[in-house]
């Protein structure tokens, strides 16, 4: 018996091993007859948003159930959305005629537009289930970051306070982004709610947070990885879409699914689902 005993303890062992170390799948997202397609945000419910390219320019998708909804901003020259949450709400930015920045809330029916008072740009880029948004915006000076919910808005400035980039925000209230000085060097950072900052050395940008602290984001515009870094165990992992040499994570639920956007051998951009 008690050899019986072992060797099933030793099945259950490696039973386990092996669902530990499953593979991970990633999926290919692509607008249907868009010859470039990027996926920015994924809610808890799997609903992706994007943007999609096309002769006519750069426009807005809703993934959700499996149907491509495509939108746009009225009047916009283009429209990237960023995130979307639980509610379906969504936020990013657009492009206007006179081809300044203005950040959006797209509640599935109507939109608003969010414009940091005086000003040159604005860019919406996170949100969570509380409807804040956070992103940034530039003035006569510097960028700035920015938090705004029901029109209020929070300039946030983080460190040195020459530039402060705010990329992702989760439902604990923390915020991911970057601080970067006249040199253009920066470093990573994590805000929580009551004010703490964490830095990190290493130089990939974050791009969104979930509610498990887990951070996704990619290489600065010369580099072609991808990350993930769970804050509570310190684990850093580089993603790269099988048989490519591009990659950026771009945004990640609470189940730990990824979303981004990859090139292809002939720098084609496509949008992926990654879920192990």
């Amino acid at each position: 018996m008690p050899a019986i005993r072992r060797i099933l303890s030793l099945l259950l062992l490696l039973c386990a091993a092996a669902l530990s170390a499953r593979a991970a799948t990633w999926t290919t997202i692509d607008v249907p007859g868009a010859p470039d397609t990027a996926v920015n945000g994924i809610n808890n419910a799997g609903d992706m948003v994007g943007i999609y390219g096309d002769p006519n320019g750069y426009h807005g998708f809703l993934l959700s159930g499996g149907m491509f909804t495509t939108f746009d901003m009225p009047g916009a020259k283009q429209t990237n959305p960023v995130a979307i949450n639980s509610s379906g709400q969504i936020s990013g930015w657009y492009v206007s005629t006179d081809g300044n920045q203005h950040g959006f809330f797209f509640n599935g029916q109507s939109f608003t537009s969010i414009d940091f008072p005086g000003a040159t740009d604005t860019l919406a880029n996170g949100i969570n289930d509380s409807g804040e948004i956070v992103g940034a915006y530039t003035d006569t000076i510097a960028r700035h970051g920015f938090k705004w919910i029901n029109g209020s808005f929070t300039t946030i400035d983080v460190g040195i306070k020459e530039n402060t980039f705010i990329y992702g925000i989760n439902n604990r209230g923390q915020v991911v982004g970057i601080n970067e000085n006249r040199h253009g060097e920066f470093r990573d950072f994590v805000l929580s709610a009551d004010g703490q900052v964490r830095t990190f050395n290493f130089s990939y940008v974050p791009f969104a947070i979930n509610d498990k602290r887990i951070v996704v984001g990619g290489w600065p515009p010369s580099g072609n990885l991808g990350f993930r870094f769970n804050l509570k165990t310190k684990r850093f992992t580089k993603m790269l879409f099988p048989g490519t040499n591009f990659t950026v994570c771009t945004g990640i639920n609470d189940a730990g699914q990824i979303v981004g956007g990859y090139q292809d051998a002939q720098s084609n951009s496509h949008g992926f689902l990654w879920t192990k």
